[in-house]
């Protein structure tokens, strides 16, 4: 017999028991991670929280980016009915009435939203729908984020170039002419896009402007801008959601959103 057995047995007469007295020359129970199982862990975690939270960010841009578009079918709806009251012509893109006082296609669009009737560009920002709000844009504040072509509806103010708003009808391609687009914000007018794109394929859109089936340059794409939030840049295209594009309302009421390589002279210029 072994020492172990032997003492196992002797301790049993004296009414300890063997079970118990052979535990306790077993090896002791270990408990918890080692630091090297510790730091493995917290290794496994670090890498799955870098694969993921790009994962997220990028599903939260999209996600807005949809929003996006969302408001810009509301603005499209908006601009339907007051072509429906007004013999089929798009509102005025910005009007300069003297005074102090101003309209412009966004407040003309809201007071067909919200069931207020007409105003002017004196209402309060607070009081302005979210509805004319990019949720991608990079600034906060402006209660305006979209601008509207600038031939489409276009500025009126005395001694402009145009003077007469424009009719739905003498469209013949409006699924694919752009009427309202994402719009870079000018720090200097509180954060706001221009009513109107006015600075549209680097200017170039008022030397040529009218759809021709015969010009060549039909195809090409336009300048897309400096794309940058700042007073020299207003009146462009704002080129700011997840991927680097931007979204467009066409005159037919679709929105969609579409990338620089997308654009062509074809989807600025008018019938």
């Amino acid at each position: 017999m072994c020492f172990r057995s032997a003492l196992v047995g002797r301790y049993d007469n004296g009414g300890l028991s063997g079970a118990w007295l052979a535990g306790q020359f077993r090896s002791p129970r270990h408990f918890g991670f080692s630091l090297i199982e510790l730091l493995v862990v917290i290794g496994i975690v670090g890498i799955l929280i870098g694969i993921l939270l790009p994962t997220l960010a990028l599903a939260r841009r999209q996600a807005r980016t949809v929003k996006g578009l969302a408001h810009l079918s509301q603005i499209g709806r908006g601009i339907q009915a007051y072509a429906e009251d007004f013999e089929g012509m798009l509102p005025v893109g910005y009007l300069d009435m003297g005074n102090g006082h101003a309209t412009n296609w966004t407040t003309l669009v809201h007071g067909y939203l919200t069931g207020w009737g007409m105003t002017d560009a004196t209402l309060k920002p607070a009081s302005f729908l979210d509805v004319f709000k990019d949720p991608n844009a990079r600034l906060p504040g402006g209660r305006v984020h979209y601008t509207a072509h600038p031939i489409l509806m276009p500025d009126l103010s005395p001694m402009r170039p145009i003077q007469s708003t424009y009719p739905v009808s003498r469209l013949v391609r409006a699924d694919q002419v752009i009427l309202v687009m994402d719009g870079t914000q000018d720090p200097s007018q509180q954060f706001n896009a221009h009513a109107t794109a006015w600075q549209l394929d680097a200017l170039a859109i008022w030397s040529k402007w009218r759809f021709d089936a015969r010009d060549t340059d039909n195809g090409d794409l336009i300048d897309p801008g400096p794309n940058q939030d700042m007073p020299t840049s207003a009146g462009h295209i704002r080129w700011r959601q997840f991927d680097g594009s931007a979204n467009f309302l066409y005159v037919d009421g679709h929105a969609a959103t579409r990338s620089p390589q997308e654009i062509t002279k074809t989807s600025i210029r008018v019938d």
